[in-house]
Parts: structure tokens; sequence; C-alpha cells
């Protein structure tokens, strides 16, 4: 049994989420190298790890089932002969049963990574431009003014199965990538400033969002906070919003987000919503309006969300159509 049946809690998907831009805007293409190897190699990593750790595991039930069936031999001072090879498969299945109950068969490293990068869209009615200036006041007050001369602002997101997890991506950084070494020591040469942010997975709407990211555009977050009530009461209001935000708009993926107790700056909640065109960005704003019909919802998102379009740079996809 492991802490998280112990507990009746659901095993958390966690994003790691940081809020990053270059020093200045003639580093951007080799910024944006370094962040779509270093994906690519946290993911290579990530496999690395789990692939040790199943073999790891393997071993060990080979090892424990061996011994019990020597120790049980010398018990009843008779060698087992006729039925070594069944007596074997049964230890070694009652240990593999008994391992995935203590390990919940969490995969190892990260499950999904995505980076964008932050776009100034062009105002399409009011609605728009007052989530998308909130948006902008947002960032701002996250240190990061988006303006067409700064350097643009990246986010980077690595999503893991359960805390652990989280030790198990700083030690691919730190350790295996090394924080010197490329790409990631190439990064920090580049970098300006980064805000680091964690949240657990409330809800997801649609496909998952480490799935759907590989075909789409972009995508549009939606950061607020809750209003005056019960967070029970608030996430219960929320759930069968964000279903009918993703009928209603037909996107990929609309997932909500909340904070990690006390584990980053900047508002609470967010919902992403995985667009496969910028133009859908225009048909969730309106379907965005449709929350007014809850008080809680329409303080919170409608008249206090910011909104925050991104365009997807890694994982790397063909050219779409904005259609």
């Amino acid at each position: 049994m492991s802490i998280y049946t112990s507990l009746k809690i659901n095993l958390p998907v966690i994003s790691y989420s940081i809020l990053h831009r270059p020093q200045n805007r003639s580093a951007v293409e080799a910024y944006e190298h370094t962040i779509q190897e270093m994906h690519a190699k946290v993911e290579e990593e990530s496999m690395s790890v789990a692939s040790n750790l199943r073999k790891e595991l393997d071993e060990t039930v080979e090892r424990q089932s061996q011994m019990l069936r020597g120790a049980l031999s010398q018990f009843l001072e008779t060698p087992i002969r006729s039925d070594n090879a069944e007596l074997q498969n049964i230890f070694r299945e009652t240990f593999r049963k008994h391992r995935d109950q203590l390990t919940t068969g969490v995969p190892a490293g990260v499950i999904g990574s995505s980076e964008g990068v932050v776009r100034i869209g062009e105002a399409r009615g009011s609605a728009f431009r007052v989530l998308a200036g909130n948006g902008r006041k947002y960032l701002r007050e996250l240190g990061y003014p988006v303006t067409k001369t700064n350097a643009p602002v990246y986010e980077s997101v690595y999503l893991v199965h359960g805390g652990e997890n989280l030790d198990v991506l700083e030690h691919i950084v730190r350790d295996r990538l090394g924080i010197y070494s490329s790409p990631h020591g190439e990064h920090i040469k580049l970098v300006q400033t980064f805000v680091v942010a964690a949240h657990n997975l409330l809800h997801n709407a649609g496909t998952a969002y480490e799935r759907a990211i590989h075909d789409a555009w972009g995508e549009a977050v939606l950061y607020f906070s809750k209003p005056d009530i019960r967070y029970e009461d608030f996430r219960t209001a929320l759930v069968p919003a964000v279903e009918d935000l993703a009928r209603q708009t037909s996107l990929p993926s609309v997932s909500i987000w909340q904070r990690k107790l006390g584990l980053g700056p900047g508002r609470e909640f967010l919902i992403r919503c995985v667009v496969a065109s910028e133009r859908q960005v225009n048909s969730l704003v309106d379907a965005v309006q449709s929350l007014s019909s809850s008080p809680h919802l329409l303080d919170a998102i409608v008249k206090r969300g910011c909104l925050v379009v991104k365009e997807l740079l890694y994982p790397e996809k063909a050219a779409k159509s904005d259609a």
C-alpha cells in the first residue's frame, strides 16, 4: 500500500513551471536552441532513469525469489527439483505484486514537457482586451513586462507524477545534465531572470495535456485567484465550468491547476487551454463569458482573470495553418 492509497488521495500530477527571458533580443535564436535541447535531454534522461529503475526492480524480484526458494529448500531438508520452475514463477509473481502495491507503478522522471513563448495578440474585442490586458499586468507584476521592444518571455513546463519525481527532475538537471554543462550551462549564460512555481492538476477535460501539446499551435492560460468562498465550493464550481468550456470550444485539452502550498508567486489557480491554432483563442474568450452564470467564476475569471497566450516551441512540430 502506498502513502497515497493509505491517505485515500489521488496520485498528483504536478506541473513544474518556469517563467524566464533572455538577457537581450539578439540572443533569442541561441536561447531557444538551448531550451529545446534542455527539454529533449530531460525527457531522454527520464526514460533512462525509468528503464534503469524497472531493471533494478526486476533484478530485486528475481534475487528475492531465488533466496526464498533456497531458504525453503533448506527448511524442508529436501531439494526441490521437479517443481523448481513453477515455484520460482510463483515467488516471482508474488514479489512483483507486492512491489507494484508499494511503488504504485509511478513512472520515474517527467511524463511530458512543453515550452512556449508569450505572444502579443491583436485586439479581438473588448473581452479579449480586458483579459489580455490583465495578463500583461500580471506578467509585469512578476517582473516580466511584455512589449515589442523587450526580449520575449518564455514558460517551461515539466510534468511529473508525485512529489518524489520533483527530486528526480532536480537530479536529472543538476547531476545528469550538469549545472554548468551544455545545454543547461549555455542556457544559464543567456538567461536574464526566472520565476518558478509548482501546481497540482485538479481536473482535465479532453486529451491529457502532455499528449495534446504534440499537435497544438499553442496554449492560452487563464490565471486567477479564489474569491471569498470555500476552496471545496470553488473547485466544485470550476470542474463543470471547464467541462462546458471544452465542449463549447472543441479545444483539445482544458485543464485546471492549483498551486502547491506556497510553492511559487502569482495567482493560485490557472486554466491551461491547448489551442490547435491562434484563431481558437477567439472562441475561447467568447466561451469564457458564459462563466458569468456563476457569480464566483464571473468575479474570479471573467472580470479579474489574466490571459496569457503562448506559441509552443516544444515539442517541436511541423508548421500549422491558422485554420
